[in-house]
């Protein structure tokens, strides 16, 4: 199962996996393929199945994560409270995707608290491990 592969479901439940499972759809996608916009309403999550995603934060298309491995996660924003995608979402490969709607994802995470709480703590160390990454980054154009 895919979603075993994805960080953020590391000490859940099978029975919260199975949930989740149930209300995810499988898309495929070709490269150029957008699945969303900066400053679009964030509605859905996104978990990588096979491909690459590039996520761009402005215009200029300057990226600043890129996710070619089973089980990276985008379109988080919904999940912590903001109102827009803080980043673009291009495919850079033929994409498989499993989609879930974050309204559907919400009520899961608030009806299982335990398990919703061990997911949450696996986003914020995923976000926080994409930040480390920015700064590196950063440091290294400066430089």
């Amino acid at each position: 199962m895919y979603i075993r592969q994805a960080d953020l479901f590391n000490g859940v439940s099978m029975y919260f996996v199975k949930q989740f499972m149930d209300h995810t759809t499988q898309e495929s996608h070709q490269p150029g393929d957008i699945l969303f916009r900066q400053g679009d309403p964030p509605l859905c999550f996104y978990i990588l199945i096979r491909g690459c995603v590039k996520l761009t934060p402005d215009e200029a298309g300057r990226k600043v994560y890129i996710g070619c491995h089973t089980g990276d996660f985008f379109g988080w924003s919904g999940l912590v409270g903001r109102g827009a995608y803080s980043a673009s979402a291009e495919c850079v490969s033929e994409t498989d995707l499993l989609k879930i709607e974050r309204d559907r994802l919400l009520l899961l995470l608030d009806k299982d608290i335990d398990n919703g709480l061990v997911f949450y703590k696996n986003l914020a160390k995923a976000l926080g491990q994409r930040l480390i990454r920015a700064y590196q980054l950063l440091s290294e154009k400066e430089a």
